[in-house]
């Protein structure tokens, strides 16, 4: 099936990937062209976005532009071991402030802070690394693990919102699924951002979050990541480029 003649059904699957789409519809071309240069994994995703969802007649199936946004916003799913509780009384009158004005612009806020304690760290984390041949850390893998300690001490931060039977939901998450923006430089040679994510990083020592924190970059550039580790997103660490 060519891209073009997806139904919605079957393009909604694929939207579920958010800023990972373009990467999800690149490895879609290539999965129709060269099926065999694409990972088993996603073979198998692509294979039930084709079959699972075939057009019945509906006007609901009727084929749609390849990765058009929605026009509904797809909610977040609760998993398994998150806790869902609906929001009433106040924090619901808050909300459906919140939610009246959505047209008001959004503000970007700032903080500088001092990092001359982080960057002493990270001098005498490398001296010993170096002395072990083990590569080096960046000021990233020490801002993201200092978020994951910031989530551990309050977890809220971790939370999630939903809307279940017509009802907001907040999703209380056991653990934290860290997304990393990572650029990638795509065949034509322009350049755009992966969101792959950790699971469970908060269950990780430094070491292990380290490890798993560059496997999952080096694979993003190869283009081996798996359809899973870009969904279950629960916190998302982004680098501007003004530091590390």
């Amino acid at each position: 099936m060519k891209p073009e003649k997806l139904t919605k059904k079957q393009k909604d699957e694929l939207e579920k990937f958010g800023a990972n789409t373009w990467f999800v519809e690149s490895l879609y071309k290539q999965y129709e062209q060269k099926p065999d240069e694409v990972s088993d994994q996603w073979k198998n995703f692509f294979g039930n976005v084709e079959n699972k969802n075939k057009p019945n007649g509906s006007k609901e199936n009727e084929s749609t532009s390849f990765l058009t946004l929605p026009k509904n916003i797809e909610m977040p799913k609760p998993s398994e071991e998150d806790e869902v509780k609906v929001i009433a009384g106040s924090s619901q009158r808050i909300l459906d402030n919140m939610n009246s004005s959505l047209t008001i612009p959004v503000a970007t806020s700032q903080r500088t802070i001092a990092v001359k304690l982080l960057e002493e760290n990270r001098i005498i984390i490398n001296q010993h690394l170096q002395r072990k041949n083990e590569g080096k850390i960046s000021f990233t893998h020490l801002i993201s693990w200092a978020i994951l300690k910031g989530i551990s001490k309050i977890p809220s931060m971790n939370n999630g919102f939903t809307i279940i039977d017509g009802k907001p939901n907040i999703i209380i998450r056991k653990n934290v699924n860290l997304g990393l923006a990572i650029d990638i430089e795509r065949k034509d040679g322009t350049r755009s951002l992966l969101v792959p994510n950790i699971k469970v990083a908060n269950k990780l020592n430094f070491k292990e979050f380290w490890k798993a924190y560059e496997d999952i970059v080096v694979r993003s550039r190869k283009g081996m990541i798996d359809p899973a580790e870009f969904l279950g997103t629960t916190v998302t660490l982004t680098n501007p480029g003004t530091i590390g």
